[in-house]
């Protein structure tokens, strides 16, 4: 290939010192060596508001009985999925069984609409097959073909329908389309049942039965029609802009968590990496100081008071420090989070920084950007990440306005008082039966731990891997997020003595109150409490389906937060039934359309690192979606825990997830790290041979051994294991002298002490059986239990004997025969007058001793 004359030099790329030919082929490496081709570069296409990788079609054909070769296309108008097959020899193919096959291993929107048996693939000159004539010749089959969808019927189902094209981005919904396999999540969920009311329609409890029952058809008939609900709206107030207003729920909560002397204290910051080469800082900062006269969210103040100020003007932004140059990105890496540290641990105020650090040969730069969530939410981040670029590649350029303040929203938007009072009487059933937080191995007590520092684990999930996951979990009905979430639950309830256990979910929950909502940064955040019940005898799927009924809960009654089930629960269970230090934060839905197109030409790219911190928070799961690409994050408070524990659980939990895209009907199964693994063999093994021995055979040796070993204290009294079973023999002689029969029940009725144990180790030496019998136990309860053990020997105390024989006569218990409830009372004082045996009776040890 590096010969080739005719190639143009774009179709080269450098690598490992050499020059490669870019065929455009897209293809993955197995362990064993083997190549599988995966289709072009340039066969993704959109069809139905989904991107499609026509290779992922044509891997699953070729897995299907019968068929050679399958190259599927996109024909007709609108475009559909269109698949050429050619059999193998002799093979009849059946269309159907092929599309029945095809239901299983790929989602309804990647299923071709036809399917057609051709006798052979037309070739082009140089032997490669001719797509171009396979689309012709297909699209005289497709033609107006729509997919076999019933189409909805009744006016609520299309209104359904409307809101879920518009919602979803995707043409065509029938009544058997399922809102989580064509790809709705959460997110949405909540936006559907806002735009339902406001057409007039409603249920009680809509956004349960969503997730319930995801088939439109199935939905659309638990929604009933009434008036119009008024759309929530609010008006900009710009005449109060710099107004103080208050901090929100969350708001609040991490600025309190942030006071020194708290345990566990920290700042809201979230750390972002991007890298690139040649980058202009100078031009960077310029649209940097655009953003923040646009975005007034960049430029509050938090007072003593706890209110908020929009301030008119603030001071520019510059990077920090000098831009040092360093060898290595590693290095660069280190650099960035000594500065980050310093932010984290000294100026908690700050709401911006950045810093940048020049390293290598190639002019590559690493920039860290440092924001505080406190004042903005994750899409607010993405956002300005976003506009940041657009301005960064031109510095005219316009961006959309915004008419609408966060001041307006939070001082404007008003929970419904009947859905609040829903909520919070949902929740209070719930404070006692919530599990409480996740009770995982720890190596300080968090009340110990003053400032937290925060490090980051991080992995990242390709294109392919990704995609095939993400179809698996939309195949079953189930989110993505919920599938991911499934896994961190399990993973941590596994560390954590398999118990059930409650996370705190990250809610971002700005309500589509104005037209511009998602123009506008700020923290939106809400958190909600979301329980986790393992179980080894429920397969993933059935587990994924009780966390997304749980998330749909959470949803339904999110008016009250898990701050307020926290607050409740402290007050009447106290604080340690409170805290919920454990957290699931997922971008997903909510960042893909932000980062569906690659950040402009020369602006830097994100890149692996960056950090988070929160108040009270042990450990943070995050993940987000960029470039097809999954990237999952754990932030945690490495000092509470043992050395090496979180990094064993991440990769358990990567290696859970990776198997995801497979079985669903099968339990989850987690292998543990091979350390772990290890120990627990050790520890485990604890097989040897077993040496029969009797119950009492120890006291008795000792006894021979060492007989002036003290054996008891009772009090001031002492007594040696000589002793003890000196008295212990001369009440086995008593027994005896009373026909004691081998294995025959003595009671045992002595408080505790000295006598109670010789008579034990007594009744043992003579081959009885001992049946202890409390002091304090009524007459009759005593006789019942006499009756039940067929005892015929009591050992007991003179005014213990006393004391029933006086009450022996005013006692009647129901019994066939009378004569099985007399007993023998007998005074353990009377053995110390007897000769002792010489040694323990010997008897089975298979016989009953107690």
């Amino acid at each position: 290939y590096r010969g080739a004359p005719e190639l143009t030099a774009e179709r080269f790329v450098e690598a490992n010192g050499k020059r490669w030919y870019r065929t455009g082929d897209r293809g993955r490496y197995w362990p064993d060596g083997n190549l599988e081709f995966l289709g072009r570069i340039d066969h993704q296409v959109k069809v139905r508001g989904h991107r499609i990788e026509l290779g992922e079609i044509e891997a699953a054909l070729s897995t299907v009985a019968g068929i050679n070769r399958a190259v599927v296309v996109t024909a007709g108008t609108p475009l559909s999925l269109a698949a050429a097959l050619l059999p193998e020899t002799g093979v009849v193919l059946d269309i159907e069984l092929v599309r029945a096959t095809l239901q299983t291993l790929l989602p309804d929107y990647m299923i071709p609409t036809t399917l057609s048996v051709l006798e052979q693939l037309p070739l082009s000159a140089n032997g490669k097959v001719d797509r171009k004539h396979i689309v012709e010749q297909l699209a005289l089959q497709v033609g107006e073909q729509e997919i076999q969808l019933i189409e909805p019927q009744t006016k609520a189902e299309q209104t359904v329908a409307e809101i879920w094209r518009a919602l979803l981005g995707i043409e065509q919904v029938g009544q058997e389309s399922n809102f989580f396999s064509l790809g709705g999540d959460s997110l949405l969920a909540t936006q559907v049942i806002t735009r339902l009311r406001q057409q007039g329609f409603s249920a009680e409890q809509p956004l349960r039965l969503l997730f319930a029952k995801p088939e439109l058809q199935a939905f659309a008939a638990t929604l009933v029609q009434s008036e119009s609900e008024q759309a929530v709206s609010i008006v900009a107030e710009p005449q109060h802009r710099y107004e103080a207003f208050p901090l929100t729920e969350v708001q609040r909560a991490y600025w309190m968590g942030q006071s020194p002397g708290l345990p566990l204290n920290c700042g809201t910051h979230y750390l972002v990496e991007l890298d690139g080469e040649k980058v202009d800082l100078e031009r960077i900062q310029q649209a940097w100081n655009g953003l923040i006269q646009r975005h007034e969210m960049l430029r509050v103040k938090i007072d003593e008071q706890g209110n908020q100020h929009i301030l008119a003007e603030t001071q520019p932004f510059t990077f920090d420090g000098e831009c040092k140059k360093v060898n290595s990105l590693k290095e660069a890496r280190e650099q960035i989070h000594h500065w980050w540290s310093h932010y984290s641990q000294h100026d908690r105020e700050t709401l911006f920084a950045a810093k940048a650090v020049d390293y290598g040969e190639n002019k590559s730069c690493r920039l860290g950007f440092l924001f505080n969530y406190m004042t903005l939410d994750g899409y607010s981040i993405m956002l300005l990440l976003q506009e940041l670029a657009a301005l960064y590649q031109d510095l005219s350029v316009e961006l959309p306005s915004v008419g609408l303040s966060f001041r307006d929203y939070v001082t404007q938007v008003k929970v419904n008082p009947e859905a609040l009072a829903s909520a919070e009487n949902y929740w209070r059933q719930r404070l006692d039966s919530l599990p409480y937080a996740a009770a995982l191995p720890l190596a300080r007590d968090p009340l110990e731990v003053g400032a937290a520092a925060f490090s980051r684990r991080e992995a990242k999930i390709d294109k392919a891997r990704w995609h095939t996951l993400r179809q698996s979990a939309r195949r079953h009905g189930i989110t993505p997020t919920v599938m991911i979430l499934v896994a961190y639950g399990e993973i941590i309830s596994q560390w954590s003595g398999g118990q059930a256990h409650t996370l705190n979910l990250t809610l971002f929950d700005r309500q589509d109150v104005h037209p511009d909502i998602y123009k506008l940064v700020g923290d939106f955040t809400s958190l909600a409490p979301v329980a986790y019940y393992p179980d080894k005898a429920k397969n993933l799927l059935a587990l994924a389906q009780e966390v997304q009924r749980e998330i749909a809960e959470a949803l339904e009654h999110r008016e009250i937060s898990s701050i307020w089930v926290q607050r409740e629960r402290a007050r009447h269970q106290g604080l340690t039934a409170a805290v919920l230090p454990i957290v699931f934060t997922s971008s997903l839905g909510m960042s893909e359309d932000l980062f569906a197109e690659e950040f402009v030409s020369g602006f830097p790219q994100l890149s692996g690192g960056g950090l988070s911190e929160t108040p009270q928070v042990w450990l943070d799961h995050q993940m987000y979606e960029h470039k097809g690409e999954l990237l999952i994050s754990w932030d945690a408070v490495d000092d509470l825990f043992p050395h090496g524990m979180l990094d064993d659980m991440f990769a358990a939990f990567i290696q859970m997830l990776e198997n995801f895209a497979g079985d669903w009907s099968s339990p989850l199964i987690s292998d543990f790290p091979k350390t772990q693994s290890n120990i627990r063999q050790q520890v485990n093994a604890t097989e040897a041979q077993q040496v029969e021995t009797l119950l009492h055979q120890g006291m008795f040796d000792v006894a021979m051994q060492s007989p002036e070993r003290i054996a008891l204290f009772s009090g001031e009294t002492q007594l040696s294991y000589g002793e003890l079973a000196d008295k212990a023999l001369r009440i086995a002689r008593l027994l005896q002298q009373q026909g004691l029969e081998a294995g025959e029940p003595v009671a045992v009725t002595l408080p505790r002490g000295i006598e109670q144990i010789s008579a034990v180790f007594g009744v043992l030496a003579a081959g009885g059986c001992y049946v202890p019998v409390g002091v304090h136990q009524p007459a009759a309860r005593q006789k019942k239990i006499h009756q039940t053990a067929g005892i015929r020997l009591v050992l007991s105390e003179r005014h213990q004997i006393t004391a029933m024989t006086e009450t022996e006569t005013e006692v009647e218990i129901e019994t066939e025969n009378a004569a099985s409830c007399d007993v023998v009372w007998l005074d353990v004082a009377e053995a110390q007058s007897c000769e002792p045996l010489p040694a323990p009776m010997k008897v089975s040890s298979q016989q009953a001793a107690y």
